[in-house]
């Protein structure tokens, strides 16, 4: 399953590189994988961080919905998003 991880990363890295869109990016990984016969179900969500030059703060919080991840899945998250 890393291998198949590894591989979508690179894929948007080098999508984000080429275009910076990443709603193009999850397209063209769906294409991918349709293209690979995948038989997994499958779910993309491209996000993109980055530091704005300027950053404006909302003056109430918005409402924030949450979500819990394992131990696991929080590091599997924290490497790719370090890029081991």
């Amino acid at each position: 399953m890393g291998s198949g991880i590894q591989y979508a990363v690179s894929r948007v890295r080098h999508g984000l590189r080429r275009h910076d869109d990443p709603q193009q990016c999850d397209k063209e990984l769906v294409k991918e994988a349709l293209r690979l016969n995948t038989s997994d179900n499958l779910t993309v969500i491209v996000v993109r961080l980055s530091t704005p030059e300027h950053v404006e703060f909302p003056r109430q919080r918005p409402r924030l919905r949450t979500c819990s991840l394992s131990e696991e899945a929080r590091s599997r998250l924290r490497s790719l998003l370090e890029g081991n």
